[in-house]
């Protein structure tokens, strides 16, 4: 008896140079313990979706039992493949043993369960694509959004990036609007390290711009570390086999600005928790600067600097970056000196002093007094910045 399966499918957009194909030849079989189908189709553009058929049951648009359908995915060469969930709802188990998806892709294979929201950047240019479910049925499955990309050496959005031992990288995002996915993997045996060099969220303090790295392939890995605008950093970098990063900006044209490093390692041990200065994170570092002027923290002193953010950051250690008329410059948390604040400044101090201080006196009624406070800039990394407090006449 032949059994029929509604597959929906459909593309965005007109066609281009480098399509979307989808291919497999249609067959259907059956086994006493699952059914097989497999879908022929293709997409003339470069975007596609896949969605996994259902039925009516008990009023609910529900996946069936038994079932194990194929989806074979090819792109052209030079050209890799981003999977996206418009929504994914599967049974949830322990090592996806019941039901489930599995992505063959090159030398990878991966499964996926339960109902977190999926998304997948593959290595290769030729995927399969399973669904696979047992004898229960609990959910209403999936329906993937794809879109084909072009490889690149560099570390750009949507891309996959093979690390190389020896030869360190970096991933950075300069006003990119949306959302971003980055797929980084080490070689056979070893792990790679990711370093936060330089990231500005501008002026935000909420959860709407943040990075998230997973551990593992896709949006279900392990989570290890998230940066969020208005949040402290705990940390400095991470280390495994395979690291996701995902970026996202909701609800706003203006992009993170970030920056990235990366190198193969043996990771021993967690890295270390630290500190680092306010700018470094900081979600609004407005002090109200004009439009043509960057607010920056010189020393332990805000100040605005005239000119606008650099296109490319290479600023460290919390430095900020502004385009003046004398081109890039960085300046320089406390602390800290050199082109790109990268050389440590003197020794150490744990604490301000103070090199002149207000002198006590009585002012009287619409009288005036002038008097100054100046601090010894300490050579620490301390979150310290210092003003001037007009209404209890003290230097803080």
């Amino acid at each position: 008896m032949l059994m029929v399966f509604h597959f929906v499918a459909f593309f965005v957009g007109t066609y281009h140079a480098s399509p979307l194909v989808v291919k497999a030849a249609k067959t259907v079989a059956k086994t006493r313990l699952r059914r097989q189908a497999s879908f022929d189709v293709e997409f003339r553009a470069d975007r596609g979706v896949i969605q996994l058929p259902t039925k009516d049951l008990n009023g609910k648009e529900l996946y069936e039992a038994n079932k194990e359908i194929k989806w074979k995915i090819k792109v052209p060469d030079g050209h890799h493949v981003v999977i996206n969930s418009e929504y994914f709802d599967l049974e949830a188990s322990s090592n996806c043993q019941y039901d489930y998806v599995l992505v063959v892709d090159g030398s990878r294979n991966n499964t996926f369960c339960d109902k977190e929201h999926l998304v997948y950047v593959s290595t290769s240019n030729d995927l399969t694509v399973t669904f696979v479910s047992d004898d229960d049925v609990s959910g209403k499955g999936f329906k993937f959004n794809l879109i084909t990309v072009p490889n690149s050496p560099e570390g750009k959005c949507n891309s996959t990036i093979l690390a190389i031992q020896g030869q360190d990288g970096d991933i950075w995002n300069y006003d990119n609007p949306g959302n971003c996915f980055y797929s980084l993997e080490a070689p056979e045996g070893l792990t790679v390290q990711i370093k936060l060099k330089f990231i500005y969220f501008g002026s935000t303090s909420n959860d709407e711009k943040r990075i998230v790295i997973r551990d593992g392939v896709s949006t279900h890995g392990e989570h290890l570390w998230k940066i969020s605008s208005g949040k402290p950093l705990l940390k400095e970098s991470v280390c495994a086999k395979h690291l996701f990063i995902e970026y996202h900006n909701q609800g706003s044209t203006k992009a993170t600005r970030f920056y990235f490093t990366y190198s193969v390692v043996t990771c021993t041990t967690e890295p270390g928790i630290y500190s680092p200065p306010p700018p470094f994170v900081e979600g609004d570092n407005d002090c109200g600067c004009n439009k043509q002027e960057v607010c920056v923290l010189q020393g332990f002193e805000k100040m605005c600097i005239y000119g606008s953010q650099c296109g490319v950051d290479l600023c460290e250690n919390g430095a900020t970056c502004v385009d003046t008329k004398r081109g890039d410059q960085c300046f320089c948390f406390g602390g800290f000196t050199g082109k790109f604040c990268n050389e440590t400044a003197g020794p150490t101090v744990g604490h301000l002093k103070f090199i002149e201080v207000p002198q006590s006196r009585i002012v009287k009624t619409g009288g005036q007094s002038v008097s100054l406070c100046r601090v010894e800039n300490p050579a620490s990394r301390e979150q310290v910045v210092y003003s001037w407090d007009q209404w209890s006449s003290r230097c803080c």
